[in-house]
């Protein structure tokens, strides 16, 4: 009863294994109940032996069941399960042999009672191996049961303690019986099974048993997406989980006893840090420390590192807890904010365009960790491109400084040159080795090669579209397209032409009042100039007020400026504003300009605009979102500055306005697409002209068996399988070196050494002016498709020389295939079959009901085997033997018949001829 109930609980974990356990305890009881019934000794061995059934199943899946309540299932494996079973397995059969060996029991005999009879026997060999491995699975179970009581709560402990009396209660009955101290030597087990159900029946009712699952610490620690490490007092590891493996790229057994800083030799500083803190341990205190380090197929990875003391009673210091939570994605927006917001603090403060061009190299170069870096503008009649004289070096050589000197002596027109092919392309280009370019690619590769520059990744500045500087980075080694930096660069270029545009208009504006009128409307930059002065009174009345805690007052009162903000009034705009906010012209621009900045977000940055104007921050440049007149949204970029005269009263404050709403829209796009790409099933490679490969997505490495690491600057040639001649390949680069996409099939090798089959799809990819920049390949593994082809044409050519005739219609009686043997028979051709019945052959020597029973039969899927006369083409009769079996798809549904023909014709006239033989013997006679 109890197995059948807790088997609608057979969700919950650990319910279908005690329900497993009930059911072998029923089995066991029921039949030991009959053997105590039986009067017969044959009859009291069979119910013995029908009680092994539940006996040797019972303890192992009791075992099962403890093992998944304390959360370790992951050992109910195929394996283990198997291993487990042998003993019992070899325990019934031995069991149902027992007369051939006696090894279970020797000499059985009927022990009769007073009120009962038993099967009385002599215990074999292994009759005591079976009750010893009884008994260890029991202690099993018990010690795990205690364990899991001892770091339970309690809750949990008063599900444990109703498993462990149950338990108790079967270990010491089979004990006593396999010791002999059972009176007339009775089996209490049969007996206290049904007991031990009601406990557990109560532990249903009363604990929740299979609704509140215990579920193990360990079992938590080992699924935490962060990584932990827990060491002793002593700053050894203790304890360390899964995640935290894959961070130190070894395994458990290998670090745990061991010190911290062996583990982590390459990384002293959070040694150091945990030593400073170690004398001031309080419960709850936490450090963190952020550390960057190789993780090992995952790359340059960074971790916010949590520390905080381990405590026991009495706040005892037991050791320190780490979690390792992987902030890679994060660190690198960090960065590259800083890198942005330095960036535009830098230029702001140049006072000349050569400056903040230096400011620019030095700041990526530091970032990205190259070596050099070298500016090139046009000319003033804008034909050749020069050396801005503006170049920063991270590392001062000899070599270098002469590539230097030797770069200004040098210019480029349209086309020549790296430099002149990004002026006249506007785009960006990678180099992955400057070194080893002909001349003709790269004009300076000869000292390229001297000063030890390899990589280049050059830039286009851009202002409105047109070409301002061209900058050009290098590394002293060989690196692998990096697209990551690029897209940074790029960001960060952009910024730069956005800043120096915007820093041009407001410097034009210092250079003639005269100008300011026409310099302000013509501004490729959205201009405003706006009345602060409403904004510049409630500042200077909360100065007198709170003094130098101004700032501190206004910060921790936000709103207390929101109505000041919406006192601003615009005072003029230029017509890129008007533009920029889809007005019908600048008075209707002005008249509603409430309509733009009624948004709060637009509000506040014109609250914090006025607060950075007050503290004199020449950077302070805000996002935030305006609406045009017209209802859309417009991401936009605010820089504020005081005009000369009005820095007391802010009566006229300048605003330039950068839509950068495309840009975040791209980022945007971009970040879509390569979420796409890396979650795409198909294997998607990327190359450049010279083969090495860029970039490979997950899927390719799960079919190749190479990691992204290994694949890098690779050339797909690793995946050469030498099934192919040269002229396949070399067709195959004909094709895309015309700019045309080549598809086929192609057997490729895995890094195992497997062969497989993909069906590749390989396209180049052209930039604007329709030159060939990359190669992609999609490629999808068909190497099943492949195997099933050759089945099938296997089975074909089966069909095709089978000497039996087949024929094969679809429901509709409609002939869809014949093979020759049925051609030959029948003396027509496929063509007179194809798309014909079989009724084509129909001979009329049978009654329509003959052909309609064969009909009903085969519709029911049933297969029909018969005898009937056909017509040949020729018009003679023949004798066909035939076999009809339905076809049927996946959901069982019959799909087409198959008939197997055969010519009995000579067999069916020697029939007759023998039976007119017989018949003239017996007239003779």
């Amino acid at each position: 009863v109890w197995a059948v109930w807790v088997w609608k609980y057979r969700q919950a974990p650990g319910a279908s294994w005690f329900s497993m356990v009930m059911l072998a305890a029923f089995i066991f009881s029921f039949f030991y109940g009959l053997e105590i019934l039986s009067t017969d000794l044959q009859q009291t061995i069979f119910w013995s032996k029908m009680q092994y059934v539940g006996a040797v199943a019972g303890t192992v899946m009791w075992l099962f069941l403890v093992l998944v309540y304390t959360g370790q299932e992951r050992w109910i494996v195929f394996r283990n399960i198997a291993v487990l079973f042998i003993i019992p397995g070899i325990t019934f059969f031995l069991v149902w042999t027992n007369e051939l060996h006696e090894l279970m029991w020797i000499n059985p005999y009927l022990d009769i009672g007073s009120s009962f009879s038993l099967l009385g026997f002599e215990k074999g060999s292994w009759w005591w191996v079976h009750n010893f491995y009884s008994s260890i699975l029991f202690i099993v179970a018990t010690y795990k049961l205690i364990r899991a009581l001892v770091h339970s709560d309690k809750i949990y402990k008063q599900q444990i303690i109703t498993l462990l009396v149950f338990s108790g209660i079967l270990w010491v009955g089979l004990v006593f019986y396999t010791m002999g101290k059972m009176p007339h030597n009775i089996n209490p087990l049969p007996f206290i099974f049904p007991f031990g159900g009601v406990i557990i029946a109560w532990g249903l009712f009363r604990y929740s048993f299979l609704d509140v699952v215990h579920i193990e610490k360990e079992t938590i620690i080992n699924k935490m997406q962060e990584g932990l490490i827990v060491l002793d007092t002593q700053y050894r590891i203790t304890e360390i989980n899964p995640a935290a493996q894959k961070i130190v790229g070894q395994s458990q057994e290998k670090v745990i006893g061991k010190a911290f800083e062996e583990v982590f030799s390459n990384h002293e500083e959070i040694e150091k840090k945990l030593c400073q803190e170690a004398g001031s341990e309080k419960e709850g205190t936490e450090q963190h420390i952020e550390i960057t380090l190789p993780v090992e197929n995952m790359g340059i990875r960074t971790f916010d590192v949590r520390t905080s003391a381990l405590l026991g009673k009495r706040e005892r210091p037991l050791g320190q807890l780490m979690f390792w939570r992987d902030i890679t994605e994060r660190a690198k927006e960090e960065k590259t904010t800083k890198l942005l917001l330095r960036l535009t603090q830098e230029i702001d403060k140049a006072q000349s365009l050569n400056f903040a061009f230096n400011k620019t190299l030095e700041i990526i170069i530091e970032y990205a960790d190259w070596i050099f870096g070298e500016v090139w503008l046009p000319d003033e009649a804008g034909k050749l491109l020069k050396n801005g004289n503006a170049s920063y070096f991270r590392e001062h050589t000899s070599e270098l400084e002469k590539f230097n000197q030797i770069s200004q002596n040098f210019s480029f027109a349209p086309d020549e040159g790296m430099p002149g092919r990004i002026w006249t392309s506007k785009k960006i280009e990678w180099q992955r080795d400057t070194s080893a370019l002909s001349p003709e690619v790269y004009f300076r590769a000869e000292y390229a090669l001297k000063a030890n520059l390899k990589t280049a990744l050059g830039i286009p500045v851009l202002d409105g579209g047109e070409v301002i500087a061209v900058l050009v980075f290098y590394s002293s080694g060989v690196r692998a397209k990096d697209r990551y930096l690029i897209d940074l660069v790029s960001v960060a270029t952009a910024q730069l032409g956005a800043i120096l545009a915007s820093k041009r208009a407001v410097e034009l504006t210092q250079i003639s009042q005269a100008r300011y009128r026409d310099i302000f409307l013509r501004s490729p930059v959205a201009l405003w100039e706006a009345d602060f002065s409403e904004i510049k009174k409630r500042l200077d009345k909360l100065s007198a007020e709170h003094g130098n805690a101004l700032l501190n007052y206004v910060h921790e009162n936000p709103q207390i400026m929101v109505l000041d903000a919406r006192s601003v009034v615009l005072l003029d705009a230029n017509q890129e504003a008007v533009k920029l906010y889809e007005a019908e012209s600048l008075e209707n621009l002005l008249k509603n300009f409430h309509i733009i900045v009624s948004e709060r977000n637009a509000i506040l940055a014109l609250r914090d605009g006025a607060i950075a104007l007050w503290q004199g921050e020449k950077d302070n440049g805000i996002e935030t979102i305006h609406q045009t007149l017209k209802g859309k949204q417009k991401i936009v970029i605010i820089r504020f500055s005081i005009s000369s005269g009005c820095e007391n009263t802010w009566k006229r404050v300048n605003l330039s306005i950068i839509d950068v709403t495309e840009a975040r829209t791209a980022e945007a796009s971009v970040r879509q697409l390569a979420s796409a790409v890396e979650a795409s099933s198909s294997s998607i490679v990327i190359t450049g002209l010279d083969g090495a490969i860029e970039y490979v997505n997950p899927a390719f490495s799960r079919v190749s068996g190479y990691s992204r690491e290994e694949a890098m600057g690779e050339n797909p040639r690793v995946l050469k399988s030498e099934k192919h001649p040269a002229e396949f390949y070399q067709e195959m680069w004909t094709v895309l070196s015309q700019g045309e996409t080549w598809e086929g099939d192609i057997i490729n090798k895995r890094k195992n050494g497997d062969l497989y089959w993909e069906h590749a799809t390989i396209s180049p990819v052209k930039n604007n002016s329709g030159e060939i920049v990359n190669y992609v390949a999609v490629k999808d593994d068909i190497t099943k498709a492949k195997e099933a082809e050759v089945e099938l044409r296997k089975l074909s050519s089966a069909t095709e020389q089978a000497a039996s005739g087949i024929m094969i219609t679809n429901t509709k009686g409609i002939i869809e295939f014949v093979n020759p043997a049925a051609l030959r028979i029948t003396g027509y051709s496929a063509e007179e079959f194809i798309g014909s019945t079989p009724s084509l052959l129909k001979s009329g020597e049978h009654e329509d009901s003959f052909y309609n029973e064969l009909w009903k039969t085969i519709q029911k899927g049933e297969t029909w085997r018969g005898e009937l006369i056909n017509r040949r083409k020729d018009g003679s009769l023949y004798w066909e033997s035939q076999t009809i079996s339905s076809v049927k798809n996946d959901q069982g549904e019959i799909t087409h018949y198959v008939a197997v023909k055969e010519d009995i014709t000579q067999r069916k006239e020697l029939e007759q001829a023998l039976a007119l033989a017989h018949e003239e013997v017996l007239i003779a006679s």
